[in-house]
């Protein structure tokens, strides 16, 4: 979204007492209470109606851009669309108060609107009225450095490179050359007369020899190469590293009209709604939306095929009429099923840090997320697919370890989301993480069973794999596995290894899952790695 504006009850007893007074009024006569405020709205809609005329003649001095941008930089917003939607905010409201350029009142306002929600998006952790300090703490001490080119007038004394105005100044002025008022005297050099060559051909004057800017050596710009330290490491490596996301948009073809795709993310084809990229012959007698270019060129060509005539106006048959084939963008649905044991309970704490990172990837897009946790005898629902990363965060930190491991029962729930999902949209791409050293010990086809000797386990596994072909040929999901690292003295405490080792192998057999180790302790390694490897 834009802009943000949010709505409280006031506490101010007037103000308060004010508007219960005028819902009071409308519910009696909402004619006549209209009417009497018939006279400020029309002074408002001529208002607009005078903004929206000057909107382009509003001036936008470059320092103002720079402004903006140092802003954004200082709040760690790496999205190009705070830095638009700040100044078109303020030049909207400048417009509105019939100004013509951009003043710090439009500022101030832009600042209330554009960035406390895009700061809450990003930083989950931080209380409203921490962000609320920040953005003034970074405002005010960017304000101070900000000079307004309008006030400040470019003289002698304030020459600088810190003070200067966009606009050209009578007083500096560069003034035209008269040649008949030239009186330089010319240099010994300027005397000497032209040199003479052999070949006495004239040549034109050349400046010294020396290299030209565009052909300075690549080693000669080495010194030149320093790294921008202002950037945080985090933000360099999200640029750095490929994507998980837009990784399994690509590796996914889902289009099959025979046309061209454009773009990283993946393209689902579509009769109803997207972008008119392609045609086809109508799957029906009635085509849902002719496409008009298609169906003259079709009708061209039957006139030729057949040898007859043009006739104006043109008439098109059946046989002519072509279907637009549209395309829009696929979304996603990220199912977090994590093992919540008590031998994975540490772990299940930094899947925070890992979703967090698929946040901004997740809020550029708008895809879902869900959560499913596994724990004791049964798996939990925790989140339903949401937009809201946050919500789903904060869910997972109040998450309690329990004994027993009862993954059969999540994969169950999983399918059932999967399977509402694609009610809603039957073009969603699931995408699930399994959190989980594969340790099963419970089953669903036989409640009261707790594995302890080998035909158990076996018994466990092999359910799992049923459940596993269920969920891969109902939707084609993209699976990844997430096993932490364990050392030789503690990889078998609270697993059967055989067991766990065939799950694994299941889940990569018949649900093409990429299984990926990661160092528990360290939970920076584990964000990377997970790009690295998708």
């Amino acid at each position: 979204m834009g802009l943000e504006v949010k709505i409280k009850a006031p506490r101010n007893t007037q103000l308060r007492a004010e508007i219960t007074k005028r819902v009071i009024e409308f519910d009696d006569n909402p004619k006549e209470f209209i009417k009497n405020f018939e006279e400020d709205q029309f002074k408002l809609r001529e208002k607009i109606l005078s903004a929206r005329k000057i909107l382009k003649e509003v001036q936008i001095p470059s320092s103002v851009y720079e402004f903006v941008s140092k802003i954004v930089s200082e709040l760690e917003i790496f999205s190009q669309r705070a830095d638009i939607t700040f100044i078109r905010c303020a030049r909207a409201h400048a417009a509105l108060n019939a100004r013509k350029g951009i003043t710090s009142e439009d500022l101030n306002v832009a600042m209330d609107l554009v960035f406390e929600h895009r700061i809450q998006s990003l930083h989950y952790e931080m209380t409203p009225e921490e962000i609320k300090s920040k953005i003034a703490e970074v405002y005010g001490k960017i304000k101070e450095a900000y000079e307004d080119t309008d006030i400040l007038k470019p003289n002698r004394e304030t020459e600088g490179a810190l003070k200067h105005s966009d606009e050209l100044q009578k007083e500096f002025k560069r003034q035209s050359v008269d040649p008949n008022k030239v009186d330089i005297p010319e240099t010994k050099e300027q005397k000497l007369p032209a040199p003479k060559y052999p070949d006495n051909k004239r040549r034109n004057p050349k400046p010294a020899g020396g290299f030209k800017v565009k052909n300075i050596p690549y080693d000669d710009l080495k010194f030149f190469d320093v790294k921008d330290s202002s950037v945080p490491f985090i933000y360099q490596m999200e640029k750095k590293l490929t994507s998980i996301l837009d990784n399994i948009r690509k590796d996914r073809k889902i289009t099959d009209y025979g046309g061209r795709g454009i773009g990283r993310r993946i393209k689902i084809n579509s009769s109803q709604k997207g972008r008119y990229v392609s045609y086809r012959t109508p799957m029906n007698a009635q085509p849902k939306t002719i496409a008009l270019d298609a169906t003259i060129r079709n009708y061209l060509k039957n006139i030729v095929y057949n040898k007859t005539e043009i006739d104006f106006p043109l008439h098109f048959n059946r046989y002519d009429l072509m279907d637009k084939v549209y395309e829009y963008r696929a979304p996603l649905v990220l199912f977090f099923v994590l093992d919540s044991s008590a031998s994975m309970y540490h772990v299940i704490k930094q899947m925070t840090d890992v979703i967090m990172s698929l946040h901004q990837e997740g809020y550029r897009k708008r895809d879902k997320i869900a959560l499913v946790i596994f724990r004791g005898k049964k798996a939990v629902v925790l989140q339903k697919p949401t937009l809201n990363f946050k919500l789903a965060v904060n869910k997972i930190k109040k998450i309690e370890g329990k004994s027993y491991t009862p993954m059969a029962a999540a994969l169950t729930k999983v399918t059932h989301l999967i399977k509402v999902e694609k009610l809603k949209n039957r073009n969603v791409i699931p995408v699930v993480f399994i959190c989980s050293d594969c340790g099963a010990n419970i089953s669903v086809k036989y409640p009261e069973l707790i594995a302890q000797v080998e035909s158990d386990y076996g018994l466990i596994a092999r359910e799992i794999k049923e459940l596993t072909k269920k969920l891969s040929k109902l939707s084609k999901i993209h699976m990844v596995v997430l096993e932490p690292k364990k050392s030789y003295a503690t990889q078998a405490l609270g697993v059967h290894t055989y067991s766990a080792e065939k799950i694994k192998k299941n889940f990569k057999k018949y649900a093409n899952a990429q299984l990926f180790k990661f160092n528990k302790y360290n939970p920076s390694s584990l964000i990377l790695e997970l790009k690295k490897i998708l």
